[in-house]
């Protein structure tokens, strides 16, 4: 289903993410949908969505004119994130899915999102793929947000993103521009995703 990193223990997984926020979780999620323009009666979707918090934020902002959608190619997340939205009583869909083959239909999402997933996916090649499925999937003039892993330059966050070593496969996000631009997606800002060690680029479907 997909040649990077699987994570299968999601409960454990989402517990001990959401210790890593701090308590700035929901805030960071919050940060995020703003930063990509969430609204009511928008269609979006979260790739590698995993336990679907986020997928789950924007179904809560989108109302009954919109949709969320979660993929994830993890059974284990998957099954978490549906048995979430249930509880919640939310009407998020979650699929078994790689970022690298997405089950939509083209220029279907107003907005796709992407929070600390790409590093997983090993290679250019493999990532291009992936920035294209994003591409397929949005409308023109979409919106992308991708947030991953940056190493600063210096300070106490670079010997702890260093220890994280073979986990983010050495991204710098310095080379992820040129492969959102190959696979037509146009990125138009770039910052700080609410912690020092994210790094965001909102990118526009087509040029």
């Amino acid at each position: 289903m997909t040649y990077g990193t699987v994570i299968r223990m999601a409960r454990m997984y989402d517990l001990g993410v959401e210790a890593i926020y701090l308590g700035r979780g929901d805030r960071y999620r919050r940060r995020l949908l703003d930063i990509a323009g969430v609204k009511a009666g928008c269609r979006v979707l979260d790739v590698g969505c995993g336990p679907g918090r986020l997928a789950l934020a924007a179904c809560g902002r989108v109302g009954t004119a919109g949709e969320a959608h979660g993929v994830d190619p993890s059974a284990e997340m998957v099954a978490l994130a549906t048995q979430k939205a249930a509880s919640a009583g939310l009407s998020a869909r979650f699929t078994r899915a790689a970022a690298e083959g997405l089950p939509f239909g083209d220029r279907y999402f107003d907005v796709v999102t992407s929070s600390l997933v790409i590093h997983h996916i090993e290679g250019e090649d493999l990532r291009r793929r992936a920035f294209g499925e994003m591409r397929r999937v949005s409308k023109d003039g979409g919106r992308v947000l991708v947030v991953d892993f940056t190493v600063p330059e210096s300070g106490l966050l670079r010997p702890l993103i260093g220890m994280l070593g073979t986990h983010i496969h050495a991204t710098t996000l310095d080379g992820y521009p040129e492969l959102m631009e190959g696979a037509g997606l146009d990125p138009r800002e770039t910052g700080e995703a609410e912690f020092k060690m994210f790094r965001y680029f909102l990118c526009r479907a087509g040029r």
